[in-house]
This record gives C-alpha cells, sequence and structure tokens, in this order.
C-alpha cells in the first residue's frame, strides 16, 4: 500500500513543488483531502516507475480552482497550459470546449520529448462523461504526422494515431468514464487501451513526431484548433515513453486519484 508523505509531517518534494509553483500563480490550492490524494498518486507512480519515465502531466480534476488545474505536475516550473477564449472548467471533473475555448500546453512532442521518442511513445487521457463524439480530446497535426485521442468517435469506434500520418479506426464498445491511452513500442504498430485496460492492437508505421504544442480540448491542425470537444471533459492528459509494460499500475494510481 502506497501511504503518502503528509502523514510524516508534510508532501513530497514534488507535491510540494506543484504547491509552490500554484501560490507563485496566485492559485486557489485544493482542499487537504485533494492535496493527500494528488501527493499519493505521485508517490504511486514513483514507487511502480512511472514518474520519470513522464515528460509531461497535467492533472485538471482539482477542487483548486481552473488556474491550479494548468499546471504540469511533472515539472511545475514549464508547460503551464494556456487557456484560449473560455474553456469550460469542472470542480473535481476537469476542462471541455465551450465557445471554441481550448487549452494550449505549449509542450512540442517533436522538440520538448525526453522520454516521448519516436518508436517509445505514449500519451493519455482521462474522460469523464465518456460520450460519442467526433472530436478531439487532445492532440497535434502537421500534415505530416500526428498523436492524438478521439475516445469514443461512435458506439463502436475510437482513434488514437500516435507519430504517424495516417488516421485509424479502432474498434471499441467500452463508453465507461477512464484513462485511455495510445502507446508505440514498435515501428510497425501501436496499441490503444481503454478503462478496462483491453488493449486493442493497430498495425500502422510510424513515420515521424509532430512539430506542433499540443491542445487539449480540441485538435492543433498546423497551429490553428480545429474539432472542439464540448461533450467529454478531460481529467488528466500525460506524455511519457512507452508504458504498456506499466499499464496496471498507471491505471491503478489514476483511478485511485480520480475516484
Amino acid at each position: 500500500m502506497i501511504i503518502n508523505s503528509y502523514r510524516f509531517g508534510g508532501y513530497s518534494t514534488e507535491y510540494q513543488a506543484i504547491l509552490t509553483r500554484a501560490t507563485a500563480l496566485g492559485a486557489t490550492h485544493p482542499s487537504t483531502a485533494i492535496k493527500i490524494k494528488g501527493d499519493a498518486m505521485i508517490a504511486s507512480l514513483k514507487s511502480n516507475g512511472i514518474w520519470s519515465r513522464l515528460d509531461v502531466l497535467w492533472v485538471l480534476s482539482t477542487d483548486g480552482d481552473s488556474n491550479f488545474a494548468l499546471i504540469n505536475w511533472k515539472d511545475p516550473d514549464n508547460f503551464l497550459c494556456t487557456k484560449v477564449l473560455t474553456p469550460t472548467f469542472t470542480s473535481n471533473s476537469g476542462y471541455k470546449s465551450a465557445s471554441l475555448g481550448y487549452l494550449n500546453t505549449g509542450w512540442n512532442p517533436s522538440t520538448n520529448g525526453v522520454n516521448y521518442l519516436l518508436d517509445d511513445a505514449s500519451a493519455f487521457t482521462y474522460i469523464k462523461g465518456n460520450a460519442i463524439s467526433a472530436n478531439t480530446d487532445f492532440g497535434a497535426n502537421d500534415s505530416t504526422n500526428q498523436v492524438d485521442i478521439v475516445a469514443r468517435r461512435t458506439s463502436t469506434i475510437s482513434r488514437g494515431p500516435i507519430n504517424q500520418g495516417a488516421n485509424n479506426n479502432i474498434g471499441n464498445s467500452v463508453a465507461n468514464d477512464g484513462l485511455h491511452m495510445t502507446s508505440r513500442a514498435l515501428s510497425t504498430e501501436y496499441n490503444f487501451y481503454v478503462p478496462t485496460q483491453f488493449s486493442v492492437n493497430v498495425v500502422s508505421n510510424s513515420t515521424g513526431i509532430v512539430n506542433l504544442p499540443v491542445f487539449i480540448c480540441c485538435l492543433n491542425f498546423n497551429g490553428s484548433p480545429l474539432v472542439y470537444e464540448t461533450v467529454r471533459t478531460q481529467a488528466l492528459i500525460g506524455f511519457g515513453d512507452n508504458l504498456q509494460d506499466k499499464i496496471t499500475e498507471l491505471y491503478s494510481a489514476i483511478d485511485t486519484y480520480m475516484a
């Protein structure tokens, strides 16, 4: 069992850095209960060898304010999301698009990726309100390469291209809220995971890493927002190396925080 450091007189160095950044930004901190859960999630990710393999992690679901939700937990001083127009923030849920609003992460997989590599990469989102919509939960597409997730394009189809040019429809009948992940370990295929941890193998060659910042609640298509997601709420977004060997641990840590 993971016991967080708060019970021993303070938060972990990693979580305290998030709180310090929030204070500097003038953002409202979460409640003590949510702070403890956040610190415990970091402890779980660290103990299972996942934390060091992440490049960025935005935990949008919080009972802190909408500005606290913008902080990159992996590196609080960098890649603070920017609100463009007025995306909708719901406490303890996250963000979805409204009135053409979205989040710009400022994080470019091609130039800023460290663990995220061509044939060793993962991108994931935790969805709340997994309604049918063909719009993009997060992603970027420079007309040559792309990474994005459409968690529930139809009642039976999802989409999750990663480091490639082609779009692939993925058979998926799971409508649950929860973590959706696209992950590439080979140049010839990738795997798409849904909340039950059921994996769909997709044969699709890698071609390159998209050279644009990732947008949340829509797609960054050649520098412009497109296909805004207005019904599914994005509760958490992360990028790192291929995490297929840690899928159970990743789901457990995030599900415990979101519960």
